[in-house]
């Protein structure tokens, strides 16, 4: 919902996905751009491009479940999703997901800011599609203000 398989790539960088999952599945099992291009852009013929298949599709769901916990409240459209800065945010969760370092500061630094965005959203001080006024269906009554004051003998 949140991720998209084509944005990620785009993001993240073929090659750099390339060297996630060269780290990730055995040195038996050499992962090439093509096996990437395969599993993730068309459907997965052999057993490595199945794994990494598996692999992205559970980095993806990881991903889509934690944003989905800090926006549940919103009711938001899928146009209201791609014009908000979640993919952005889904892209910096995707690369944590998917990196073989956790101990990388850069990539556990985009995490967290990922996630303190998340938080701000969730507590409103950003707003992922802009308010629309409502309409008032009450009439707007006006009155002569009662007054006191002796305007005559002043």
């Amino acid at each position: 919902m949140f991720v998209s398989t084509s944005h990620t790539i785009n993001t993240i960088g073929m090659h750099l996905l390339v060297q996630f999952a060269q780290g990730r599945f055995n040195s038996d099992s050499y992962a090439t751009e093509e096996d990437l291009t395969t599993a993730l852009l068309q459907s997965p013929t052999t057993e490595l491009q199945q794994q990494i298949y598996d692999w992205f599709s559970t980095a993806k769901t990881n991903v889509d479940a934690l944003i989905f916990g800090y926006v549940a409240k919103f009711s938001l459209s899928m146009d209201d999703i791609e014009q908000s800065l979640l993919p952005g945010l889904a892209a910096d969760l995707m690369r944590y997901e998917l990196c073989t370092n956790d101990a990388d500061e850069g990539i556990s630094k985009r995490r967290d800011n990922a996630i303190k965005q998340l938080e701000k959203i969730d507590k409103g001080v950003i707003q992922l599609k802009s308010s629309t006024p409502k309409l008032s269906s009450k009439t707007i009554k006006t009155i002569k203000p009662a007054s006191q004051f002796n305007w005559s003998g002043y």
